[in-house]
């Protein structure tokens, strides 16, 4: 029904910046972008996930063992686009390193 959910990471893979517990980061009025050798290719507000984090941890723990320190890749804001070998690709998160 939702096989995205398990296609969106995979051993070795997806470089990620500094973590935060998500007790310590409240989503409300929170917004993603990313730009891609500076040119802003996808912009979206937290909210407008189709299902919130907790849904989705849920749904994948009858799929997995989750345990604390694991990352879940979901999908992402219109403007999907190719990737290259060396474009730099920049995501911001409001309100984290």
């Amino acid at each position: 029904r939702r096989p995205w959910c398990t296609s969106k990471g995979f051993d070795s893979s997806a470089p990620v910046g500094a973590l935060v517990p998500a007790e310590r980061f409240d989503m409300t009025g929170k917004s993603i972008a990313m730009k891609v050798n500076g040119e802003q290719k996808q912009q979206s507000e937290l909210a407008k996930m189709i299902w919130n984090p907790s849904e989705v941890i849920v749904h994948l723990s009858s799929f997995y063992r989750l345990m604390p320190g694991d990352l879940i890749f979901t999908g992402t804001p219109a403007g999907v686009g190719t990737l290259r070998p060396g474009d730099l690709c920049e995501v911001v998160v409001d309100g984290l390193p």
